[in-house]
């Protein structure tokens, strides 16, 4: 297992790519960051008196989706770089006990991700306590962990559609594709003759969930996150390489 995770690392550090695409993530949360706390982080009311948001909500407003999507490029690079070269034969070839390269290809990504997000995180910290002076004291650390665990879940399902499409792009585009665009559209046409449609679409309760962290919308994106990954380990152990 060492070897393949050896292997696996190596890969990785050899693309520039897996770094620069979770750096833009960082950035873009900093960026939101910075401007979300804009008037030292305060809205005012038609009295005049002044309103300021804490840490958490500035996590919220700044660690979007956008952040997410680059920061788990790797996991679809980890999959889509060797069904797109044509070098997964050889990887199985030189490793070959499939479970093994499976969850090298999922660790390693998990990994640089959740690094990526702490450091996103930290550099949200400092911009709040730099810009909000009468802010609160409070750490923020529960929504920073649900964002952390919803990007890895994100990853996750970014790298089975790889694997169910052997095809790289699809999988960053295809679950943007999802949330954006999908599940808004089933939202719009089905509301109407089933009202809580809403609470069965896993992306949009995972997002829900890093907001309010309701334990019901963790169940929805976490069951369907755990079915992709079993559904997608199954077609690669299974399917030619």
């Amino acid at each position: 297992m060492n070897r393949i995770i050896k292997y696996e690392i190596i890969r990785a550090r050899t693309l520039k790519s897996t770094w620069i695409f979770p750096f833009i993530g960082i950035a873009l949360s900093w960026v939101a960051a910075y401007f979300a706390t804009n008037n030292d982080g305060a809205t005012f009311n038609s009295e005049g008196s002044a309103t300021y948001f804490t840490l958490p909500e500035i996590i919220n407003n700044s660690f979007t989706p956008l952040s997410i999507v680059f920061i788990t490029i790797p996991f679809a690079q980890a999959f889509g770089h060797e069904f797109r070269d044509g070098t997964m034969r050889l990887t199985l070839s030189a490793y070959p006990i499939r479970i093994r390269v499976f969850v090298a290809k999922t660790l390693v990504p998990t990994v640089i991700s959740v690094i990526a997000v702490l450091i996103a995180m930290l550099g949200i910290r400092v911009i709040y306590v730099i810009r909000v002076a009468l802010g609160s004291t409070e750490l923020g650390t529960e929504t920073s962990l649900r964002h952390l665990a919803f990007t890895i879940l994100w990853g996750l399902i970014v790298a089975a559609v790889v694997i169910f499409t052997r095809n790289m792009a699809a999988g960053i585009a295809g679950v943007v594709v999802w949330a954006a665009i999908l599940e808004n559209l089933v939202l719009g046409l089905l509301t109407s003759k089933w009202e809580k449609i809403g609470d069965y679409l896993p992306l949009l309760q995972g997002m829900n969930w890093t907001q309010n962290g309701e334990s019901r919308s963790l169940a929805v994106i976490a069951s369907t996150t755990v079915l992709l990954v079993v559904l997608s380990a199954a077609k690669f152990l299974k399917r030619d390489a």
